[in-house]
């Protein structure tokens, strides 16, 4: 059989032509795909004016609106799944017994956030006092959203809409990163099908969204830092630059430290996965320059930092507690604490009544959460070089999520969220058909450690 080879067709009269009509067919669609996006963004501004009377329809009405553009967008036969988002939002979002802003760290989140809104100079005089970074920290300007733009609407909306309300953001973040995507066209499109639609209606995502978060936009920083860094690597312009910059930014607001593993990917990327690729000798010394430096800037603030996670790294682990100080099997037992968390799950009651607000589903997502995490890792832990070596296409992907996950190791032991945050990067995985995992394997896996963990309790 003769392979396809694009340089015996450069030759033909036709040939300059077919590719002149492909690229302009390619801006054409992108063209479109941004004006829907822009279009969606406009129609969902006036919804949300004209419907400032009723705050959940409104936001009900946005969150279609954003899941229908994702359904045009992409041919796959399951994309009319998006369209189940707004309705489990909004059946999930009744079976709260405590009020949704009073989880996790909400009240802290809104008494911050109303200090400054109330006195806007108190960020001036927190940056003098604590330093830039603590400042971004301690402002948690990733939650400002989630709380200020209710309130510039609706006024001083009942809790609920402020949990319909963060559902809805994270997917307006998630269909603006996708549209980028599209247009840069910086992924396969089945890939970032799969992981569009694992971040919007997966299992991960709905318990992700349970309390009041800034790492909504942690997520969307990552996301757009990868499509961004992509697409500069492919071509360098001034939008993709400015998204790249945009992404670092976030990033910086929203959770400082994940500029560390962003550094390792970068550097990965240039060293293994640039061969064979058109990537020029100057723009490989520019971007290491540029890693050097941001090293070299940031390095008083990263060691301070390290040596401060490094201290909390060992702190949150009720489950095994002590374990994770052991070297190297501390760093399985720290992911396992990341997966299962909160666990035991025959104590479930008692996170139910807490940590979920008296929310039975959200906890049943939970369990599905960490099942699928744990069918990622152990499917990469038995296949994984096989796999990469075979999906050239899936492998940055794949290396993005697993060297983005090595921040749990500087962090407090036992938060799952910390880790689900990544899950979409490894959602293509199902695609693969080839060295496949059981589904059973997580079963069993969280049936031996509940069985282990009773035995040790004893």
């Amino acid at each position: 059989m003769v392979k396809n080879n694009s340089t015996q067709f450069t030759s033909l009269p036709y040939a300059h032509g077919r590719r002149v009509l492909q690229a302009s067919s390619n801006k054409f669609f992108s063209t479109i795909i941004a004006t829907q996006f822009i279009l969606t963004c406009l129609v969902s501004y006036f919804v949300m004016i004209w419907l400032t009377e009723w705050p959940t329809f409104s936001i009900f009405i946005v969150d279609l609106f954003f899941c229908l553009y994702l359904c045009s967008i992409f041919t796959h036969k399951l994309r009319y799944v998006f369209l189940l988002h707004p309705f489990f939002l909004w059946i999930s979002g009744q079976l709260f017994s405590v009020p949704f802003i009073e989880l996790g760290d909400g009240p802290a989140y809104k008494f911050v956030i109303n200090n400054y809104i109330n006195d806007p100079d108190m960020l001036v005089s927190t940056s003098v006092s604590m330093g830039m970074i603590e400042t971004f920290k301690y402002a948690s300007l990733g939650i400002a959203p989630v709380f200020g733009i209710p309130e510039y609407f609706y006024g001083a909306p009942e809790s609920n809409v402020y949990f319909l309300w963060q559902g809805c953001f994270h997917i307006i973040l998630v269909a603006a990163c996708v549209t980028l995507a599209k247009v840069w066209r910086v992924v396969r499109d089945e890939y970032l099908f799969v992981v569009a639609l694992f971040a919007v209606v997966s299992p991960s995502f709905c318990e992700f969204v349970v309390a009041p978060t800034r790492h909504v936009v942690t997520f969307a920083s990552i996301f757009l830092f990868y499509i961004s860094f992509i697409a500069i690597i492919q071509r360098v312009t001034l939008s993709r630059l400015g998204a790249l910059l945009a992404a670092v930014l976030l990033v910086i607001i929203s959770k400082f430290t994940l500029l560390i593993p962003i550094l390792l990917f970068c550097m990965y990327y240039i060293l293994f996965e640039s061969a064979g690729k058109s990537i020029s000798k100057s723009k490989k010394i520019l971007i290491f320059t540029a890693l050097i430096c941001a090293v070299s800037l940031g390095y008083e603030i990263f060691s301070t930092k390290i040596s401060e996670y490094g201290v909390n790294s060992l702190s949150g682990a009720n489950t095994f507690s002590g374990i994770v100080a052991i070297p190297v099997l501390g760093i399985f037992f720290k992911y396992l604490y990341a997966l299962l968390a909160p666990f035991p799950w025959h104590e479930a009651p008692i996170f139910i009544d807490t940590t979920y607000g008296g929310n039975h589903l959200m906890f049943v997502m939970h369990m599905l959460s960490s099942l699928t995490g744990i069918y990622f890792f152990v499917r990469l832990l038995f296949y994984g070089k096989p796999l990469l070596k075979q999906y050239l296409d899936l492998r940055p992907m794949v290396m993005f999520a697993f060297i983005m996950s090595l921040s749990i190791l500087m962090g407090s032991t036992g938060f799952h969220m910390y880790l689900s945050i990544y899950f979409p990067f490894l959602a293509p995985l199902f695609l693969i058909k080839t060295f496949r995992l059981s589904y059973y394997v997580p079963l069993v896996f969280v049936i031996v450690v509940e069985v282990v963990y009773a035995v040790a309790k004893l």
